[in-house]
């Protein structure tokens, strides 16, 4: 509870403290953190704003129980009052997300250190009964006035910056900047499952219609990249990247060939690695895909078998020069997309280099 901070601002002057906060988290609760947003528009103050989720949040409720989530709560929101500290107020927006305002703070530098303290500490935080649990958030972060002049438009840009920060592969911090994200669009909960469903007959209708394979090939690439915000896709063939598309964000725009032969001694049965970050190479010993992966500036990877019927034509490769936790819905469409392929090929009786 930083009541402290409270009382620099007449606007909580008569608010009673037992009503104003969460009573799991010891934040702020939902009333008191958006009220003091309106409060600040309303007197003109900058300050900056962030929605800040919980990665993940379910499998921990669903791998752990309802307890050890409650306790990923607790923690989490009193980690991120640790970090904020003298600067702003945190409140439990709902669920597993926080709201987190920064009064008089909007300098891009400013904003962006704080935020990056903050995604250095969460990860290392310990639980009861569960020492290996390493829990991680994502934040969608805008500012006052530049980023919106209303309460509404506030939670909107923070919310597209969220959204990007998701897509990006979670674990990060999005600062809004209009000319990049102003032109997500959000969606609802209903929206979202429809349009899960959308895509995964978008994936089929691109390598299942009346085409050549190179041409289908090359459309299921740039929609991976441009489609699902991917950094990079590439397909690989026995000696050479035959096919590759990068993300207009993506700062790194020089990823590279890596024999298929490294990815496969990581594979699992069904022909499948991903990486949420490449220091995990270490760890198990494999220091030579480490620093091939180091070299090239990949921070995170998912490699899939191009194969059928124990023929491997290639390797489908996703590429992050960031940190990325890979979701099992996305890798779901890499193994449909990689399977067709394969398929075809074997239809077919040619290789990828005969394709592309």
């Amino acid at each position: 509870m930083n009541e402290a901070m409270m009382k620099r601002y007449k606007y909580f002057d008569d608010h009673d403290p037992e009503y104003s906060f969460d009573p799991l988290t010891k934040v702020l609760n939902r009333q008191e953190i958006t009220g003091f947003i309106e409060w600040l528009i309303q007197e003109n103050v900058p300050f900056t704003a962030s929605m800040s989720d919980i990665d993940n949040f379910k499998n921990v409720n669903d791998g752990y129980g309802h307890m050890i989530g409650d306790d990923v709560l607790e923690k989490i929101g009193k980690t991120i009052e640790d970090v904020i500290g003298s600067y702003g107020l945190v409140g439990r927006y709902g669920g597993d997300e926080f709201l987190i305002v920064l009064p008089y703070i909007t300098e891009y530098n400013d904003v962006w250190s704080i935020f990056h303290n903050l995604n250095l500490r969460i990860p290392n935080v310990k639980y009861d009964r569960v020492d290996e649990l390493s829990v991680t958030i994502t934040s969608g972060i805008s500012r006052f006035p530049m980023d919106g002049k209303t309460y509404n438009e506030i939670v909107s840009t923070s919310d597209k910056a969220l959204y990007r920060g998701k897509m990006k592969g979670r674990n990060c911090f999005i600062i809004y900047l209009a000319a990049k994200h102003a032109n997500i669009l959000l969606k609802t909960d209903n929206e979202k499952t429809f349009s899960s469903m959308e895509t995964i007959n978008k994936v089929m209708g691109l390598l299942t219609k009346k085409d050549s394979l190179k041409n289908k090939i090359e459309s299921i690439v740039k929609f991976f990249t441009f489609g699902m915000m991917m950094d990079y896709v590439g397909i690989q063939g026995k000696s050479s990247m035959l096919t590759e598309s990068y993300y207009k964000l993506c700062k790194v725009k020089s990823f590279g060939f890596i024999p298929n032969e490294f990815y496969q001694k990581e594979m699992n049965s069904i022909g499948l690695m991903f990486l949420n970050d490449r220091k995990t190479l270490v760890q198990i010993g494999d220091k030579e895909l480490h620093e091939r992966l180091k070299s090239q500036d990949v921070k995170s990877v998912f490699a899939y078998s191009i194969q059928c019927e124990n023929k491997c034509y290639g390797t489908f490769v996703v590429y992050s020069n960031q940190g990325r936790i890979w979701q099992s819905k996305e890798m779901d469409l890499f193994v449909i997309a990689s399977n067709l392929i394969a398929l075809e090929l074997k239809e077919l009786g040619k290789t990828l280099e005969d394709i592309l």
